[in-house]
């Protein structure tokens, strides 16, 4: 048996092997969902993928924290700050006008 390597694509006969089906629609149909990456052959829709993809599945791979997780709003407390100052400055000098 041959080595492979993760940038080998799965043979027609690897590609039943591992979903179980011989029909190109049943194929691609356990790949999705098993949350394997592929592409369908535009000549007959089989479909297309590399032992990366199958032993990497989209669902099994880490991703960074989704924004909703980490708050959609960004840190305006620096804005904030700068406007009391700005606040503080006006309040000072409309003091120094009146004496």
């Amino acid at each position: 048996m041959t080595e492979r390597s993760d940038n080998d694509y799965l043979t027609e006969a690897d590609i039943v092997r591992v979903t179980g089906y011989v029909k190109p629609l049943k194929q691609c149909q356990k790949l999705e969902s098993l949350g394997v990456f592929f592409s369908k052959r535009a000549i007959d829709g089989r479909p297309v993928t590399t032992w990366f993809h199958w032993n990497n599945p989209e669902r099994m791979r880490l991703r960074a924290t989704p924004i909703s997780e980490k708050g959609n709003e960004p840190d305006f407390n620096f804005l904030r700050k700068q406007d009391v100052q700005r606040q503080i400055k006006q309040v000072d000098a409309t003091k120094h006008i009146q004496k």
